[in-house]
């Protein structure tokens, strides 16, 4: 009987089951790990697009600000408080979904605003962001329901029904009228610190010069001077798209002082327009697109209506700028020239014929009498026929603060005296009705000396530390 050899089949079999087995176990155990894997990528993906959202500012439409729900969440919690946004987002759906995340665009804060309200609310300080008034960002965070240290203001109920607004009272016209008031203000405060006359004149009485040449004579010294408060000239209503040729004509003709005076600020500002180096003006151009930016440029200017300060120079800084000086007087000059030489004329349909330089020139005229005519009465609304001798809730410590006519002042008054020491003016004095003694003061806005009525406010203002 022969031995049976023992076959390789089972070996073999077994050694490639064994080894193919193996790589099949190792393949199907990695793929439930990758899902795993997965699984909770995507959970996470998921949890953080729940726990983020994305908030446009008004002004940027297309550039949104990631916000982290969980910093309102515990600045909510650790205030007592809920920010208005942090409620819309609980209590309104998205106005979109951006890639996942959930957007609201919000109408009442600028994307510079929005960007300082997150770092506040996660720094627990107060950031004041570049570009926006304090008086903004204050409001801002009332409405958010966020209070500032110092400017917190204590909240009553009102025991009784609001009474309606009519026709005698708004509440918006008083809201609207302290924005106003606070640009006038601001633009008060540029005017001053870009007067080359006042700072020339201020130059020579610390060197202990004569004053008198040039015209450039008024009651200063090296870091104080004394201002009076024009009265606006009366300017009857020439803008807008029908503005009557005539009148504008009689202006151009009789030469008015005011007239000229800001027609050659808005020369310096076409002059600054062809210089800058990013897109600059051409200084020939007389079309409708060259006239829309030099208005818009002095709509933008910090001085705004107060703009003829910046031109208000005395001789020997005029000649410092020779080019600039030359070119606003021929600018002026030559807008007056064009108008006062026009004669009317119409085509055979009735309508009045004008070529692009009458056009142009019209149209310079038109935005100087708008300039003068929306400048704000300074002279009324500095004035003191409303002033009491402290104002009713005024602290102890504060009822010496604001200096003026013996002690009184007005709100107006106070707000102008807090928006120059921002800048390191300070109002030394207030006078009221006749000139001090011995003083010359200068006239504020220069284009306001040729007024037929005297100013009654005068100031003694300081500029030692101004910046």
């Amino acid at each position: 009987m022969k031995p049976v050899r023992p076959t390789s089949r089972p070996a073999a079999m077994q050694t490639r089951s064994s080894s193919s087995g193996v790589g099949k176990r190792t393949r199907f155990a990695d793929e439930p790990a990758e899902e795993e894997a997965s699984r909770k990528q995507r959970a996470h993906e998921r949890r953080m697009k729940e726990r983020k959202v994305l908030l446009y500012g008004m002004d940027q439409p297309f550039q949104p600000v990631m916000v982290d729900m969980n910093v309102l969440r515990d600045w909510s919690e650790g205030h007592g408080r809920e920010p208005a946004t942090w409620l819309r987002i609980q209590r309104d759906p998205p106005d979109a979904t951006v890639e996942g995340y959930r957007a609201w665009h919000l109408q009442h804060m600028s994307r510079a605003m929005l960007v300082a309200f997150v770092q506040s609310l996660t720094t627990s300080q107060f950031i004041l962001p570049e570009g926006v008034s304090y008086h903004e960002a204050l409001t801002v965070l009332e409405y958010e329901g966020i209070s500032v240290p110092h400017n917190d203001l204590p909240r009553v109920e009102p025991k009784l029904p609001p009474l309606p607004t009519g026709l005698g009272f708004r509440t918006d016209e008083l809201k609207r009228s302290h924005v106003a008031l606070q640009a006038i203000t601001d633009s008060i405060a540029h005017a001053l610190l870009q007067w080359p006359r006042l700072a020339e004149g201020m130059r020579l009485a610390g060197q202990g010069l004569d004053q008198r040449e040039g015209n450039l004579e008024f009651t200063c010294t090296c870091s104080r001077a004394w201002l009076a408060l024009g009265v606006k000239p009366p300017v009857e209503d020439v803008c807008g798209p029908g503005f009557d040729c005539t009148m504008i004509k009689d202006l151009a003709k009789k030469r008015v002082g005011w007239f000229n005076a800001t027609l050659q600020a808005i020369g310096m500002k076409h002059w600054e327009l062809g210089e800058r180096r990013e897109a600059p003006l051409d200084l020939q151009a007389r079309t409708e697109p060259a006239f829309c930016a030099l208005a818009q440029a002095i709509d933008q200017d910090p001085t705004h209506q107060f703009l003829v300060c910046k031109r208000d120079m005395p001789r020997a800084v005029r000649a410092e700028h020779p080019e600039m000086s030359r070119h606003s007087d021929r600018f002026c000059w030559g807008v007056l020239n064009t108008v006062a030489a026009y004669e009317e004329q119409h085509g055979a349909d009735g309508q009045l014929v004008m070529s692009d330089d009458v056009q142009y020139a019209f149209a310079c005229c038109s935005l100087a009498c708008r300039l003068v005519k929306d400048a704000p009465a300074i002279h009324r609304v500095f004035a003191g026929s409303c002033m009491l001798d402290v104002e009713p809730g005024t602290p102890q410590r504060d009822r010496t603060r604001w200096g003026g006519v013996n002690g009184y002042t007005t709100k107006e008054r106070r707000m102008l005296e807090d928006t120059l020491n921002t800048h390191g003016i300070r109002i030394l004095k207030w006078e009221e009705g006749t000139p001090p003694k011995a003083a010359l003061p200068l006239v504020f806005p220069p284009s306001y000396v040729s007024s037929v009525r005297r100013p009654a406010v005068f100031l003694l203002i300081d500029l030692k530390d101004a910046r």
